[in-house]
């Protein structure tokens, strides 16, 4: 992935580094502003002359040859400033790492370097150090870098070099912030920013092991980069990081329901966790829905055998739960209310299950949360958007199926997506 940028012929022409006036309206300048007169001997006068209107012209053969005849005599800072102003734009030009760094470290030393542009000099010292170093070995180009924004040189470069080489030294989670910064800066122009640099954050962050701040990225990568295969590996991912016992099972189960709702089941792989995952949670009508749905489209082999064996299995347990009306008829409090309405949401019954959802928040006792993830789901089935927005906002505090409702309200707030 290509993070940094080369150095730019034309960034250094916006910023005025090189469009410096002829030295004798220099020196004029200077007199007018109390400083010290320039000190040029025309010995160097008339080569610099010569490769300064060569540069304007980016007559680039012409601009060294004089360069270096105006190089061969200066002798005073003066001269080994205006020097220095010229070389530069020809090393960049060259993308001569070496020569860039030379350059600047003239100018960044030289006392008539003018204070507007030590920023934009210490960035190009940064990028260059950056760029002329190994990965794991460029951390020299920080202290640049952060001087270059400490005075107020904006450049989207300068939170790209800093995440990587933050990264590279053990500081990793300011290396995600920084990438932040990078993201929130293009998107400030109204651009968008790299897909590159989410990937990058938000493997930094899964790797942390932090499930909340892994979410948090996941969903800013969607809502910029928000394609059905993205969408997939992301859910994917993140249902990976839980662990397979306790009450994470459950928000297994939900995370491929948000793939079904969203279209992003892929392949047979696929339908066979969720329909097992469906079974193992005691819900054979959605395991039996699952493999119905992957046979249509053509997903699931007709003469699966381990297929077979859960859809026959499944077929078995909802002959044998009977009628589910009479189940919900004898629930009393807000567990087995919340139960009954699992059982309808998974029996593709999202009506139903949405009045037994809301009795079972009226009775106190049950998962508040699960209970309004899944009325959001059913909701979502109902094609009742804002209120399965109000549902999924419900879901609060820390863990998956809070994760899991903020996927659900950032695809609602999405346009279709795209393959």
């Amino acid at each position: 992935m290509k993070m940094v940028s080369k150095l730019a012929m034309a960034a250094v022409l916006s910023a005025g580094l090189v469009a410096t006036p002829a030295l004798a309206q220099k020196k004029k300048e200077e007199q007018a502003q109390g400083q010290p007169p320039l000190k040029v001997s025309e010995a160097f006068r008339k080569p610099a002359a010569a490769a300064e209107k060569a540069l304007k012209a980016q007559d680039w053969p012409t601009a060294e040859r004089e360069l270096a005849a105006a190089e061969a005599v200066a002798q005073n800072e003066d001269e080994k400033f205006f020097a220095a102003v010229m070389r530069l734009p020809i090393e960049i030009h060259k993308q001569s790492r070496p020569g860039i760094i030379t350059s600047v470290d003239v100018l960044l030393a030289n006392p008539r370097t003018p204070p507007a542009s030590l920023g934009a000099y210490n960035f190009y010292r940064g990028q260059a150090t950056f760029q002329s170093l190994e990965a794991g070995k460029r951390a020299p180009a920080a202290p640049f870098l952060i001087k270059a924004r400490e005075l107020g040189y904006d450049d989207v470069d300068i939170p790209v070099m800093l995440a990587q080489i933050y990264d590279e030294t053990g500081r990793r989670p300011e290396g995600v912030v920084e990438m932040g910064k990078a993201i929130d800066a293009v998107k400030a122009k109204g651009q968008r920013p790299a897909e590159g640099w989410y990937k990058w954050a938000t493997s930094r962050v899964a790797a942390s092991g932090d499930r909340a701040a892994t979410a948090q990225w996941q969903l800013r990568y969607l809502r910029d980069y928000p394609t059905i295969p993205n969408w997939r590996i992301i859910i994917i991912n993140y249902r990976n990081a839980l662990p397979r016992e306790g009450g994470d099972r459950f928000a297994r189960i939900n995370l491929y329901r948000l793939l079904r709702g969203t279209g992003a089941l892929a392949d047979t792989n696929d339908y066979f966790e969720y329909a097992q995952s469906a079974q193992l949670a005691g819900l054979p009508w959605e395991a039996i829905a699952v493999i119905d749905d992957g046979r249509k489209a053509t997903k699931i082999p007709p003469a699966e055998a381990d297929f077979n064996r859960i859809y026959t299995a499944s077929k078995t347990a909802v002959t044998n739960e009977g009628s589910l009306e009479t189940i919900a008829k004898a629930a009393k409090n807000g567990k087995e209310f919340s139960a009954i309405g699992d059982a309808y949401l998974a029996s593709g019954n999202s009506a139903r299950a949405l009045e037994l959802y809301d009795v079972a928040l009226t009775k106190g006792d049950g998962n508040a949360n699960q209970i309004n993830l899944h009325r959001g789901v059913a909701l979502v089935n109902l094609n009742r958007k804002e209120e399965a927005k109000t549902a999924f906002g419900a879901v609060n505090g820390a863990g998956a199926l809070t994760d899991i409702a903020k996927f659900w309200l950032l695809w609602l707030d999405l346009p279709p997506l795209t393959a």
